[in-house]
């Protein structure tokens, strides 16, 4: 049986739902080729997507177009170009010597876009599998312009559902979100224990999880009404302190992930952490890395 238009599509294509957003990835060949993360299963999506891209492989050497301007330089595996109002994101490895082993491109409004990636991928070395084009760093990259775009922001945190709260625990790396992921065990549904967007709907913040976790391997794609801020830290013994204003927004903001490349998006993300800020009781809460800490989150959510 010769196949149709559709099932050829529905083998080289998959919808994502992210936060609230659609999109569609398309790739230049079948599905089973390719080492896509198991966690987007769990993000498949429906809606009609806002976002289309384009993945394709290639064996030839990947370059940064020509006359294109550096406008951030990570010092790590990607760097950000402007090209004629496009943006283009370089990835490289240090270990490869021979240029970028992905290249990246979207119109200025990131609705559409495409990647190019090496079969060998940033590890230098061939598979059984194509590398999946959204690895680390491009997929959450790639999101945080999408966020900050919808009034929303990826924030360094451990999201929680918990007796029907949303939760959002921000720390640093090493602060105990992925600890906290294990410890709540079955009292909650983990959305993600590193990255979490917010986002503005209707006037409130709502919170979602990512495909992309840490060290816990539960996502969750649900969307949830943000309903209190936890920045959290380990200590000698339990404690939890309001935190308000200013000093609030900037400990937000220091555990984001801000696309620091562009001054208007910047100026949004500042906007979009003080109406989170403004709608959302904050604390800071001190634990210790045992099951107390449940208890613990759960005197923290009582408090306004």
């Amino acid at each position: 049986m010769t196949p149709t238009n559709r099932d050829v599509a529905e083998h080289t294509s998959i919808f994502l739902d992210l936060a609230g957003i659609g999109i569609c990835l398309l790739f230049d060949r079948p599905l089973t080729e390719v080492s896509l993360d198991p966690a987007y299963a769990r993000f498949s999506g429906s809606r009609t997507p806002e976002v289309s891209i384009n993945c394709s492989f290639s064996e030839t050497p990947l370059t940064v177009p020509k006359n294109a301007n550096l406008v951030f330089d990570s010092q790590g595996l990607w760097s950000l170009y402007d090209h004629d109002g496009d943006q283009v994101f370089a990835l490289e490895a240090p270990y490869l010597d021979d240029g970028p082993f992905r290249i990246a491109r979207f119109d200025d409004s990131f609705s559409r876009g495409e990647i190019t990636s090496r079969p060998v991928g940033k590890s230098g070395i061939c598979g059984p599998l194509l590398p999946d084009p959204l690895e680390y760093p491009l997929g959450e990259a790639i999101t945080v312009n999408l966020a900050c775009r919808r009034r929303g922001m990826m924030i360094h945190a451990c999201g929680l559902s918990l007796d029907g709260e949303g939760i959002l625990l921000a720390g640093h790396s090493g602060a105990g979100k992925s600890t906290i992921a294990r410890l709540v065990g079955e009292e909650a549904i983990v959305l993600n224990d590193d990255r979490v967007i917010v986002r503005i709907e209707d006037g409130k913040p709502r919170m979602y999880g990512t495909p992309w976790h840490g060290d816990h391997p539960g996502v969750d794609p649900m969307g949830i009404d943000l309903a209190k801020i936890l920045f959290i830290e380990h200590a000698a013994a339990g404690r939890v302190e309001p935190r308000s204003g200013v000093s609030a927004a900037a400990m937000l903001i220091a555990r984001s992930f801000p696309p620091a490349w562009s001054l208007d998006k910047m100026n949004r993300c500042l906007d979009t952490a003080s109406e989170i800020i403004e709608a959302t009781p904050c604390f800071s809460l001190g634990f210790t890395p045992d099951e107390s800490v449940l208890d613990l989150i759960r005197r923290a959510t009582r408090r306004t």
